[in-house]
């Protein structure tokens, strides 16, 4: 084990950079997200009224101008205030385990988290300011959805497999001692 330096306050050298890091990275990501989804969202309202249909690849992905007043996939569409409290929860939620973590994992853990809550911020902007969440990328297989849903899958995934890459190397920093 790599030796650790101490500073008054409590963090150690190595975990205050990890923390400054972490935290421009989630700030920065956040807020890539939010702006992507946002102008995103902005577009379609603008040049495509609601219910109409751009083909960008026939018979694959239309850009299609739908509203969402509930959970993913319309679930619980008639439940948009649970929903708004629900998303806003678990945004704080994220944030407090960013806070909490910033100086002792990865950073790609922070990433997804970023991702989350970005998604999650983009989605709760357009059910504060436009009633509902505006969808637009139509696979025509599969119900309508935006940036902000995509990137709060792909966060979810990331966060999944940096979970589990962390695991896999506690376990193998427990064997490597075991046999010292």
């Amino acid at each position: 084990m790599q030796a650790l330096l101490f500073v008054p306050g409590g963090l150690e050298i190595k975990e205050k950079k990890l923390a400054t890091r972490n935290l421009l990275v989630f700030v920065s990501v956040c807020i890539l997200t939010i702006l992507l989804d946002q102008a995103m969202k902005q577009i379609v309202v603008s040049s495509l009224a609601e219910g109409k249909s751009i083909v960008l690849i026939p018979k694959f992905v239309q850009i299609t101008h739908t509203r969402n007043t509930g959970a993913a996939f319309g679930l619980m569409s008639e439940m948009g205030k649970f929903v708004f409290l629900f998303s806003l929860f678990v945004v704080v939620l994220i944030v407090f385990l960013h806070i909490r973590n910033r100086g002792k994992r990865k950073t790609i853990y922070h990433v997804s988290l970023a991702l989350i809550v970005g998604g999650a911020i983009g989605n709760l902007l357009d059910r504060l300011f436009r009633g509902s969440v505006v969808d637009f990328i139509d696979l025509r297989w599969w119900p309508a959805f935006n940036i902000a849903d995509t990137v709060i899958v792909l966060g979810v995934i990331i966060f999944a497999i940096s979970l589990l890459i962390e695991s896999k190397s506690r376990k193998r920093l427990q064997e490597t001692e075991r046999r010292d």
